[in-house]
């Protein structure tokens, strides 16, 4: 009987091969992955418009305007309320225009500032983009609408 005995430097090789093996293979799989979207949302459409400088850019179309149901319905809802609030106006001046599922990267939901500190963790939310006689406000909430950022629009 011949008994095969392995060095630790063979051992090792073959850890390594099997090692990166895992990894191209780990790599392959999530790299077909594809982002998924919460229920009940979609993406505005757009149409691609070509600005003075002659460069093609995509604006959310008329039709854009998103029918929210659930949690996003209660997001759109309270960002129209925290707008309203902010520019002291009557919450049913406000139009939506609107709306995106977005996994903000942090706490701040994207909107953040010198002297503010925010926990740095992705935060699933919306972006929601509303218009007030012609003038357009982003506005960022975390998924449930409890927490609201006023991105732009309030400087003018």
């Amino acid at each position: 009987m011949k008994t095969e005995q392995f060095g630790m430097g063979q051992v090792a090789k073959r850890g390594s091969v099997l090692f990166v093996t895992v990894l191209v293979t780990s790599a392959l799989g999530l790299a077909a992955c594809k982002p998924v979207m919460p229920e009940g949302t979609t993406t505005p459409a757009t149409e691609v418009t070509t600005a003075p400088s002659g460069e093609a850019t995509e604006m959310p179309t008329a039709e854009a305007t998103v029918e929210a149901s659930g949690e996003a319905a209660d997001a759109v809802s309270k960002a129209s309320q925290a707008l309203a609030e902010e520019l002291k106006i009557s919450a049913d001046r406000i139009e939506v225009v609107s709306s995106e599922a977005v996994e903000w990267p942090d706490s701040c939901l994207g909107v953040t500032s010198a002297d503010t500190m925010c926990a740095q963790v992705i935060t699933p939310g919306y972006s929601v983009v509303l218009s007030v006689d012609g003038k357009q406000y982003e506005v960022h909430t975390n998924a449930d609408g409890t927490s609201v950022m006023i991105a732009s629009g309030l400087e003018s």
